[in-house]
């Protein structure tokens, strides 16, 4: 029974640092490496395909290169940080004023206003599911956040104390064992 306890912890610790570092990476590094931002999805907008709470990664783009079917980040509004929104583009055309592209979230019943190629920020390249957005937003300053590092801290603190009490548990069976094992031999 003890070795299935033992064994369960291990896994289970693998599992958790093994999803740790895939989500490091996924979210930090090779975003960084390809020049790339993550963004949670804060609206149910692009569902199914990014529900609330998944993070899209986008990679930035010249808006004129940007085809029909693609999923886009962009602001409807120009310089308005917050006017941010990530959507499909139904259609292209050019007009006098340049690319036009008009956008609709997947999950929307009608099309956002027109855009121009300018405003566009950058293209989905991938996902991660919900409720990875969730998790970033948490750890990047949610009411949580200030309960992180202790969190983590004392994780790791109870993780080495089993993992020393099982190595000294290990001596003592072990000495032990060759105290019998010397005793038998000498009787």
């Amino acid at each position: 029974m003890k070795k299935i306890i033992r064994g369960v912890t291990s896994l289970v610790s693998w599992a958790v640092a093994i999803c740790g570092v895939g989500l490091l990476v996924a979210t930090i590094v090779i975003p960084n490496m390809v020049g790339a931002t993550p963004l949670t999805m804060s609206t149910g907008s692009m569902a199914p395909a990014y529900p609330t709470g998944s993070v899209v990664v986008v990679k930035p783009v010249d808006g004129a290169d940007v085809d029909v079917g693609e999923v886009v980040t962009f602001q409807a509004i120009s310089g308005d940080p917050n006017s941010v929104y990530t959507h499909r583009v139904i259609s292209r055309s050019v007009t006098s004023a340049g690319v036009e592209l008009v956008t609709k979230g997947d999950a929307n019943p009608s099309a956002d206003k027109p855009i121009l190629a300018e405003q566009v920020l950058g293209r989905v390249i991938y996902s991660l599911p919900s409720p990875t957005g969730f998790v970033l937003a948490a750890l990047n300053g949610g009411p949580v956040r200030p309960l992180v590092a202790p969190a983590a801290i004392a994780g790791l603190a109870v993780y080495i104390l089993v993992q020393v009490a099982f190595a000294v548990r290990g001596v003592r069976k072990a000495r032990r064992r060759d105290a019998l094992g010397a005793a038998g031999s000498a009787a």
